[in-house]
């Protein structure tokens, strides 16, 4: 087992993208803890609830990243497989034309996501009363402004990612949560407010497209190759629209699941308790992204792998990966729990700023039956399927069903009944969908 783990440790893909998760999860965590210290309780419950609202851009992409980067991988691990040049030429033409494609796409995309979220965001806040205006609306519009840049920017990323580049990608992300975060800390400490969290979305727009701009250079080979097929015909619906509205289901849903609670809690129970769910829910969510570092980067290799007819090599891939992400999560959530009583012990006016010692512990528990449920739709993700989006769309109306009914429960009632539905109906169901997903593909492997 020592041994697996150090082979693990060793792939560069699993490194850099450690490395960014564990970056994210440590500058995020030091300005988690100074907004206590830096914002009053209403700006910390906007300031969570503008993360939120501008998270809504998967209604815009609608998981159309993740298809890139299964589309391309699988078109790549053809062209590796292939010993027909035609056939090398028909993927070449395939990713060429994809990426033609995506400019204007995301050029529509990420217009729409600046319009339509700055006016949402401007409805909500203007009617919470108590709320100032000049306060909040300036940060508001330039945020919503470079998340859409880097919208428009984020599939190209997503498709050198399918291209194999993912740890070249991973340390271009790792420069920017750097470079921006330390900006956002620095503005954060000279007291500029809702201003500081603004570096880090200009930063990596920046980054972003000087990468994008200098790394062209990697498709002229494609490029080649494609030129020389007549006739060639990518089919937008076929190709990509076929998988995208299942995967799109289940990150619409996604968004439910994971970003609807915020603003709902700021409505119903005030942005203090708002500004407390914020900062202990991104605090675990730090914990579980940093853990799905050890098989996320994987997605392209396990397509790749299944698209190459080594399905044998994909599921030992997997399973070792699978392994060490629910260790570590689970190590690293108990350890945050663990911190939390000491904290209380410390200074429990800190962590007044926190949601209670049991409510954290109930987010725990939510945090990781995710990162088992992230780990299983991976897995049927590999293939270019998606079968658990029935099981996604389930878990986001049961939220919003549950949103509608907040104002008959307490805060701590509404916690615990989405640990109920999650325990005890989703996490089950998504065990059977991919034991039976499992059986049904692997039938004839050993």
């Amino acid at each position: 087992m020592l041994k697996r783990f150090k082979n693990i440790v060793s792939d560069p893909e699993v490194n850099f993208t450690v490395l960014f998760r564990l970056s994210q999860a440590l500058f995020g965590l030091f300005l988690v803890f100074l907004i206590p210290f830096y914002l009053d309780p209403i700006e910390q419950g906007l300031y969570f609830t503008f993360l939120s609202l501008t998270a809504a851009q998967v209604f815009f992409e609608l998981g159309l990243n993740q298809v890139i980067i299964q589309s391309v991988s699988s078109y790549k691990g053809i062209f590796a497989s292939s010993k027909l040049l035609f056939d090398k030429a028909t993927q070449a033409h395939n990713l060429i034309a994809l990426h033609e494609k995506l400019f204007k796409i995301y050029l529509v995309l990420s217009i729409l996501f600046f319009l339509i979220i700055s006016l949402i965001g401007y409805f909500t806040f203007t009617n919470v009363q108590g709320l100032l205006i000049e306060s909040w609306l300036v940060p508001w519009i330039i945020l919503v402004f470079f998340t859409a840049v880097n919208l428009f920017l984020s599939p190209f990323l997503s498709f050198h990612e399918g291209l194999g580049r993912v740890h070249q990608v991973y340390k271009l992300r790792v420069i920017q949560t750097v470079i921006g975060a330390s900006g956002s800390i620095v503005l954060l400490i000279l007291d500029f407010k809702l201003y500081s969290f603004l570096a880090l979305p200009i930063v990596c727009s920046v980054i972003s497209f000087v990468w994008i701009k200098f790394n062209l250079h990697h498709l002229l080979d494609y490029r080649q190759l494609a030129s020389s097929l007549i006739g060639g015909n990518f089919s937008w619906f076929k190709e990509i629209f076929s998988l995208q509205w299942r995967v799109s289901l289940s990150w619409i849903s996604g968004y439910f699941i994971f970003h609807f609670l915020q603003p709902i809690i700021f409505y119903f129970y005030g942005p203090i308790i708002a500004g407390q769910f914020g900062i202990s829910f991104n605090i675990l969510k730090a914990a579980s992204n940093l853990s799905i570092s050890w098989i996320s980067p994987k997605l392209p290799e396990l397509s790749g792998l299944y698209f190459a007819n080594n399905k044998p090599h994909m599921n030992k891939v997997f399973y070792r990966h699978a392994f060490y992400v629910m260790a570590i999560s689970l190590f690293l959530l108990t350890g945050l729990n663990v911190a939390y009583v000491l904290f209380v012990m410390i200074d429990q006016e800190i962590t007044s700023r926190f949601l209670s010692q049991d409510l954290f512990l109930v987010l725990s528990l939510i945090s990781f039956i995710d990162v088992y449920i992230f780990c299983l739709a991976l897995y049927t993700r590999a293939h270019r399927e998606e079968p658990f989006f029935v099981i996604s769309v389930f878990s986001a109306i049961s939220t919003i069903l549950l949103a509608s009914i907040a104002i008959f429960l307490s805060f701590n009632e509404f916690l615990i009944v989405r640990l109920f539905i999650i325990m005890v109906i989703v996490m089950p169901w998504s065990y059977m969908v991919f034991r039976l997903y499992k059986l049904k593909h692997w039938k004839n492997i050993n």
